[in-house]
């Protein structure tokens, strides 16, 4: 049985790569924490403001004109969740790499059961190195790294960490841990054989596109199948632009908001345990939380990217002790995403949380 959160605020200043957040910049912030900063010398156009009503949310989410399901609650003391604000928040969608969650779970629950440890050392081998982000790929082959700043580095989005901890635990063991994490059967189905994110590139980069829709289309047995067959080059570099789609049917990681929401809870359940005491920095590797540290503390956050694809995913604790969990996942197979847009969404939503 899964023993329920213990809500506890978590000491120090939260911090965007090395700098304190400042709340008026929110949205610029995430944006360029989802998108990565434009080379172009020209000034940026203001973000349009924050939404400052739950009408107004809805408004922004209908002008992103991408299919954007969301929910917005307040977690209980028994761990579970009551509904603020939400959007088709059971809608399954593309995550992207936002399964990192489900790695980091299984990772946990090895390390409480004595099979991993968080000071083994796990080897870097050209067959488990994927594309950036992220610096480990760069390694020598042979260089050793220990547990746990694999998953920190995977929490920071680092893709080759990642799929190392996949590699450690075994694919078939990180399928196990999802149903107990609140994937769904529906996610499961569009997720499973759960790939690598190295798999994702060969597949997505590496296969022409009748490969690609045959891969997309079949049930779970026979992509296992095909995943079998699936030659191991990797692509040189990613050749396709990380923010334009190219209008195929997503491949690799699904979950609704809701689910990512259980995902979040569930880890927080984990932070504490007897030998579990490195999650509380781990689950916040990731440094891109929109909010002002003066109201909010992170207790879990993390975001998935993709041509097309972009979730987030936060368990934050306020200052008075309440907690709130909030997901969004946008998903659109023809346009970029208004990275911009989802921004200024959640920074809203958020500003929403801390007056309600």
């Amino acid at each position: 049985m899964v023993a329920a959160p213990r809500w506890g605020r978590s000491g120090g200043k939260l911090r965007f790569a090395g700098m304190r957040l400042n709340p008026r910049c929110v949205p610029v912030v995430l944006a360029l924490a989802i998108g990565g900063c434009s080379s172009s010398s020209e000034a940026e156009p203001d973000p349009p403001p924050a939404p400052t009503s739950w009408v107004e949310v809805d408004a922004a989410l209908d002008k992103l004109e991408a299919a954007t399901t969301m929910i917005a609650a307040e977690v209980t003391e028994d761990g579970t969740f009551t509904s603020i604000h939400e959007r088709s928040p059971d809608s399954v969608g593309a995550i992207g790499t936002a399964f990192r969650l489900y790695v980091l779970g299984i990772v946990t629950d090895q390390i409480a059961g004595g099979v991993l440890g968080w000071d083994d050392e796990l080897t870097i081998t050209a067959a488990v190195k994927s594309l950036s982000p992220g610096g480990l790929q760069d390694r020598p082959d042979g260089s050793q790294i220990t547990v746990r700043e694999a998953a920190l580095l995977m929490m920071a989005s680092d893709n080759t960490a990642t799929d190392l901890l996949i590699d450690a635990v075994g694919r078939a063991r990180v399928e196990y841990i999802i149903p107990a994490m609140g994937m769904g059967e529906e996610a499961q189905t569009k997720t499973l054989p759960l790939l690598t994110i190295r798999e994702h590139f060969i597949i997505t980069e590496g296969t022409d596109m009748s490969f690609r829709t045959k891969y997309a289309q079949a049930d779970v047995d026979k992509r296992r199948g095909l995943l079998t067959a699936l030659g191991g080059d990797l692509p040189a570099s990613s050749s396709l632009d990380p923010a334009v789609p190219d209008g195929a049917a997503p491949i690799g990681w699904f979950a609704s908001p809701t689910e990512l929401v259980r995902a979040q809870l569930w880890l927080e359940s984990q932070r504490g345990l007897p030998g579990l005491e490195p999650v509380e920095e781990i689950v916040v590797a990731d440094p891109g939380e929109p909010f002002d540290p003066a109201t909010w503390t992170a207790r879990g956050f993390t975001r998935g990217a993709g041509p097309g694809i972009l979730s987030l995913s936060w368990l934050l604790q306020r200052a008075d002790g309440r907690s709130f969990v909030v997901a969004l996942v946008v998903n659109d197979p023809t346009r970029p995403i208004d990275a911009d847009g989802v921004a200024t969404v959640a920074a809203g939503v958020i500003d929403l949380l801390a007056k309600s």
